[in-house]
Parts: structure tokens; C-alpha cells; sequence
């Protein structure tokens, strides 16, 4: 699953991502876990794409975001209680996670990550580098370079 945010702007409209989207995005895996099909998906992780890894993105996000980048995998970080708060008065438009406890074991689960276009452009890089038809995949990477570019510039 992910969150896409493209504007390297700081209104706050449609660009920052607020404590409750962290939860409907959390409880439509709940959902899915829930459900127990095999047509289902049974893994997850969540990434927040942003123009730069920066707490300007979230919506008071130092009051509810520990870390944006932790451990080996640089996983994002949560004050369990402080999101659980920012995401209250919003949340009670989904079923599956009410209280911070579920939070915190649906975290344990579900890795959410804070990634920069950069950061896209230059694993996307790594991964292609010696692959068939490299030199279309190198195309695709400028062209993706040139996005984060124009996605960063002014920041």
C-alpha cells in the first residue's frame, strides 16, 4: 500500500498526511487479515512517498512520529498513544482498529515506510543496474530522476 504525495508545497490541502490516513490505510489490511481468504493478501507494509523525508509532510507530525527513518530497513516510528489521539476524532469511520494496544500490534506487523523520490530513483537503480534491456530501464530512471527533481525543487 501507498501514499503518494507530489506537490512541493506546503499547503496543507491535499500534500500532508494526518495521523487517521495512517489508520485507514493500517485497517484495510486489518480488513483483510480479518477475512481470512486466500484471494486476499496476508503480507503488508505501507510507503509514504514524499518529495523529501521531512516531518513537513505530516500534520503535526513531530507530536506523533518518533522517527522517520529507524533501524536497519529505516522503518518510520510512532508515539503509539500521540497518534492514536491526533487520529480519534476521525477514526471512527473504520472497524478495525479502535483502541492504541491494537495500534501498537498492528505496527508490530505492518512496517510503514517514509521514502523520497530520490530514494525510489536510486533503489530503482541498483536493481536495474545489469538487467535485460538495460538501457530502457536506464531511460525510465532519468525520467524518474527528472520527476523527483521537479518534485523537490524549492524544498
Amino acid at each position: 500500500m501507498g501514499e503518494l504525495k507530489v506537490k512541493a508545497d506546503r499547503s496543507p490541502r491535499d500534500t500532508q498526511y494526518d495521523a487517521n490516513q495512517l489508520y485507514n490505510y493500517l485497517s484495510l489490511a486489518m480488513k483483510c487479515y480479518a477475512q481470512d481468504d486466500a484471494n486476499l493478501p496476508n503480507s503488508f507494509s505501507h510507503v509514504i512517498l514524499l518529495p523529501n523525508v521531512d516531518f513537513r509532510w505530516f500534520v503535526k507530525g513531530e507530536q506523533w512520529i518518533k522517527q522517520l527513518q529507524v533501524g536497519v530497513d529505516r522503518h518510520m516510528q510512532f508515539d503509539i498513544q500521540e497518534t492514536d489521539r491526533f487520529a480519534k476524532k476521525k477514526k471512527k469511520n473504520q472497524m478495525y482498529i479502535k483502541k492504541s494496544k491494537e495500534l501498537d500490534e498492528c505496527l508490530v506487523k505492518i512496517p510503514i515506510y517514509c521514502r523520497s523520490y530520490y530514494d525510489l530513483v536510486n533503489s530503482f537503480e541498483k536493481v536495474i543496474a545489469g538487467y535485460p534491456l538495460e538501457s530502457h530501464w536506464r531511460r525510465i530512471s532519468r525520467e524518474l530522476r527528472e520527476l523527483a527533481k521537479i518534485a523537490s525543487d524549492g524544498l
